[in-house]
């Protein structure tokens, strides 16, 4: 513990730089500054920010508020933003290796997945999908190696498939796009 208010390292070697409430019980953890944080990863790192927690292995939140990376889901990075969870699996299963680059309410519940911004965007079940931002869009059912590329409201529910924009579009069908405009079904 470097300096600040209400802070706590209690494991071997971790670190906190300054802040205030800061609790990091990771083993060679690293909390840079801010409020409130959370860290019990082993080798997980918060930059700053408030209200951050990592509990995961080797697992970062650059900073942002109210972000979450979840146990289960090592090698995973939310690097800002707002209310943006990484979360297990069904029945606890690992999650790792998944990023959300920033936004707002982003989640991923799935290994290897990727948000890039947005807002309230979902990939529940797409392993190796990529949702690169809009608002409200979902990789969910069976979506596995699935693309949005943004708009609103889409859905990708089957694997290898693509929706590259627009509004309220659906893919049911694998190895199917649809290029964008508004309330397309592929299925």
């Amino acid at each position: 513990v470097v300096t600040g208010c209400g802070l706590s390292a209690t494991e071997a070697w971790s670190v906190v730089v300054g802040g205030r409430d800061i609790n990091n019980c990771g083993e060679y953890g690293v909390v840079v500054g801010g409020v409130s944080h959370c860290l019990s990863g082993a080798k997980a790192f918060i930059g700053g920010g408030c209200q951050n927690c990592v509990f995961s292995d080797f697992s970062t939140s650059g900073g942002g508020l109210n972000n979450e990376v979840n146990q289960n889901t090592d090698y995973s990075t939310i690097g800002g933003g707002s209310g943006n969870k990484i979360y297990t699996g069904t029945a606890g299963s690992n999650n790792q290796c998944s990023t959300i680059a920033g936004g707002a309410a982003n989640i991923i519940c799935c290994t290897g997945a990727s948000i890039g911004g947005g807002g309230s965007n979902q990939i529940l079940n797409g392993s190796y999908g990529t949702i690169a931002g809009g608002y409200a869009n979902k990789v969910c059912g069976c979506g596995p190696y699935s693309f949005i590329g943004g708009g609103h409201s889409n859905c990708v529910t089957s694997n290898c498939s693509s929706i590259v924009g627009g509004t309220s579009n659906v893919v049911d069908n694998s190895c199917s796009a649809i290029a964008g405009g508004h309330d397309n079904t592929n299925s």
